[in-house]
């Protein structure tokens, strides 16, 4: 005899956007290498060495995680320039992380990312948007959160100038020393460039 459990998510939407009800089990690599329709992110955040911290369950962090088309807006050529410069693919991967937990997000919200930037979160028409991009889901994990966007977010068209560089660039190096030492390096480097434009 063969037993079979079948297990549930419900998930809630509301103006400000859809949030997951169920308790979470997995951390937030977990969840994003569960949906296959984030293995792009999930690809760069291995190349750029992120594993480690998004696996930790001593800190807590957001994932803001396009979609696989949702790459397409960006410039023709911009992903395999990254994938040749480890600190540049790391200051995008940054654009898409923020330390701490901001869900439920609402309208009105500001998110220091890890590259230090400052994103703006907006309900037009009652649908949540954050830096412009539509979010069509929120997963809970265990250590954050994994925002699930409809776009990546476009550093060149980025809406707002980053005014916590202080911060940003401290939570940025704690992250990547949680991967390696040499990451943790690099990492530094690439939210140095990425604070002083």
């Amino acid at each position: 005899t063969t037993s079979t459990t079948t297990s549930t998510t419900t998930t809630t939407t509301t103006t400000d956007g859809p949030v997951s009800t169920a308790a979470p089990t997995l951390n937030l690599l977990d969840v994003i290498v569960e949906d296959k329709e984030l293995s792009f992110i999930h690809l760069l955040l291995g190349r750029g060495g992120y594993y480690p911290a998004l696996r930790d369950e001593n800190t807590i962090h957001t994932v803001f995680a396009p979609v696989n088309s949702g790459f397409d807006i960006l410039p023709v050529g911009t992903i395999s320039a990254l994938l040749r410069n480890i600190p540049q693919l790391q200051e995008f991967v940054d654009f898409h992380l923020a330390a701490g937990s901001y869900v439920p997000l609402q309208a009105g919200d500001r998110i220091n990312t890890l590259s230090g930037h400052v994103f703006s979160v907006y309900t037009p028409n009652g649908i949540l948007h954050v830096n412009g991009v539509r979010v069509l889901d929120v997963r809970r994990a265990t250590n954050g959160e994994v925002v699930v966007l409809e776009f990546a977010f476009d550093m060149d068209v980025y809406e707002q100038t980053s005014t916590s560089t202080t911060t940003s660039t401290s939570t940025s190096t704690s992250m990547s020393e949680s991967s390696s030492t040499s990451t943790s390096s690099t990492t530094s480097t690439s939210t140095s460039t990425s604070t002083s434009t």
